[in-house]
């Protein structure tokens, strides 16, 4: 039996190129009913083709992968990858950026056994490594001070002039699409907004949002709106009118 490597990988970008990247990477079948021939896969070979220079960097890498969780919105999606024994850094690492200079990306790496792990992650064209073995010497606070500001600045570019969240209640989805310009953290929990407007309008169509707003450096929460309602004439009957 294989170990397993965790992805939780996820993109930013502009609306086009995160439809683009999503319908070529994820296939298959998301409900509970699926067998192993449609099960839910991610394509990386799909989604970032590997050219005849890349083959023999790419000789033993995955081009697809076991796909568990996957949640987007119309600027961001997330996904939960998981691949035997390693991997892809090439896809990571070179191709990615190459063939979506547009998108960030942030990619939390965990091997099953705890062999390796760490963070890769992509900003302004530059894929930075942040992925170590844990073997002897292993400095534990080093490898910490190198992945906390990938993790960091991942926290402020979905956050940036968003200054509006919407919390949802937390429930673990296999499949989850949002039709709003928003972007969310890794738990699907928080939902970052522009706008009031957008964020409410969020709130609106799913049941159960909470709605904050940024004051200073805490979240505040924001009465919702209450529904208008229109009063009608009063119909009263002729024969008993005075």
């Amino acid at each position: 039996m294989p170990n397993w490597v965790d992805q939780e990988f996820a993109i930013t970008g502009p609306s086009e190129d995160i439809d683009r990247f999503c319908a070529l990477a994820v296939t298959g079948n998301f409900r509970r009913d699926h067998t192993l021939d449609d099960e839910p896969t991610f394509l990386f070979a799909k989604v970032c083709p590997v050219r005849s220079r890349d083959r023999r960097a790419c000789a033993d890498e995955h081009l697809d992968g076991v796909l568990f969780r996957f949640a987007r919105t119309e600027i961001q999606a997330h996904f939960n990858i998981q691949t035997s024994w390693d991997f892809p850094r090439h896809f990571y690492l070179q191709r990615l950026l190459r063939d979506w200079p547009r998108l960030s990306f942030c990619c939390a790496i965990n091997e099953d056994m705890n062999n390796f792990g760490g963070v890769v992650a992509g900003f302004d064209g530059i894929a930075v490594d942040a992925v170590e073995n844990d073997v002897v010497p292993y400095d534990r606070k080093a490898h910490a001070k190198r992945v906390r500001p990938l993790t960091a600045r991942w926290d402020r570019l979905i956050k940036a002039g968003r200054p509006w969240r919407a919390e949802r209640p937390f429930e673990y989805r296999r499949l989850a699409i949002y039709k709003a310009p928003t972007t969310f953290d890794d738990l699907g929990w928080h939902f970052y907004f522009s706008t009031e407007e957008h964020c409410r309008r969020f709130a609106k169509r799913y049941k159960g949002t909470t709605i904050q707003r940024l004051v200073g450096r805490s979240w505040k929460a924001v009465r919702r709106r209450k529904a208008r309602t229109r009063r009608t004439p009063s119909r009263t009957p002729k024969s008993f009118r005075g």
